[in-house]
Order: C-alpha cells, then structure tokens, then sequence
C-alpha cells in the first residue's frame, strides 16, 4: 500500500511524461489543444486556491506549501481522464466491451490519485472533491470547444494535420516552459 502511495505521490511527474509521450507520438493538434486545457484547468485552480485561501490539513507533509481548496492534483488527474474517456466514448460509434472496460480502468486510476491526496495528508476530502468536480467540469467544456471551434477552425485553416519538425519543436519549447513554471522546475 504504502509503495502504490509512493508512485500516486508522483502524478505531476507521471502526467507529463504522458503528455510529453502522447504528443511526441502523435505530433497533433488535437494533442496540444488538450494539454493546453490541462494547463488551464491547473492554473485556474491554482487561483481559485490563492482566492478561497482554505488551508491544507494539519496532517499535510508539507505544511509551507500553498492552499490547499481545490486540489489540484484531483483537477488536473480528472481533466484528462475525463476528457480522453468523452473523446474515446464520442470517436466510435458503438461502445465495445474492451473500450467500456478501458475507460472504466481509466477513470478508477484517477480516482486512484484522488484519494491518494487524502491518504498522504496533503488535502481534505472536500479539497478532493471540489478539485475532482472542477477537473470533471473542465474536461467536458474542453472537450465541447474542441468538437465546436478548435476542430472546425483547425481544418479550416489546414492546420489539422501531423505536425511537421519546426512546429514541434516550437510548441515542445513553449509546453516546456509552462511546465517548469507551473512545477517550479529550475
């Protein structure tokens, strides 16, 4: 138990280096749009915590860090696992047994990483579940603008294709730098 804690401690970095894989391999538009949500959904939230100013329990390993309403891990863990099972549920026609079984697998790693802030001391419950419903939320007005706008926009101006070296590496520069900014990664 206190080895799977250990990894679930580790999401921001887990998070990354999946999103970091994800659009290396598939090098698309679609692939920055929802990155760019995730790195919305965790600057929101980061304010709503400077605004609310709830602390984090007494039990908090760290007790210097900041606010603790809404749990960030639980937004941002949410956001993805939420907006990959909607654009999963939405790209097929039928629901198949192995795809229902993946989200459903999907969904309770999530949940996994929610309850493990808990568990570690580092948020209460209900920081846990204001963040899991902010993720949620999120995720499913993402995944709106992105069928609604972003897409329409995108093939309308050509850009819905693989992306080619120049563009990867000019949207890898700048994903990069948000990401060690928002993680305080020198």
């Amino acid at each position: 138990m206190v080895v799977i804690l250990e990894v679930l401690d580790k999401t921001r970095l887990w998070l990354g280096i999946l999103a970091a894989s994800t659009f290396a391999y598939f090098r698309n538009a679609h692939v920055i749009f929802v990155i760019l949500g995730a790195i919305t959904t965790s600057v929101i939230a980061r304010i709503l915590k400077r605004l609310i100013r709830q602390p984090r329990p007494k039990s908090c390993p760290n007790p210097r860090s900041t606010y603790g309403m809404p749990s960030n891990h639980s937004a941002s863990t949410m956001y993805f696992a939420v907006y990959i099972s909607l654009y999963l549920a939405s790209s097929t026609p039928t629901l198949t047994v192995p795809l229902t079984l993946f989200i459903t697998i999907l969904l309770i790693a999530a949940l996994s990483v929610v309850w493990s802030r808990v568990e570690l001391g580092h948020h209460t419950r209900g920081q846990v579940i204001a963040g899991t419903i902010f993720g949620c939320l999120c995720a499913r007005q993402w995944h709106s603008l992105w069928w609604e706008y972003a897409l329409p926009w995108l093939v309308d101006i050509g850009f819905d294709k693989r992306l080619g070296v120049h563009e990867i590496g000019t949207v890898v520069g700048y994903v990069w730098d948000v990401f060690r900014e928002h993680v305080g990664v020198r």
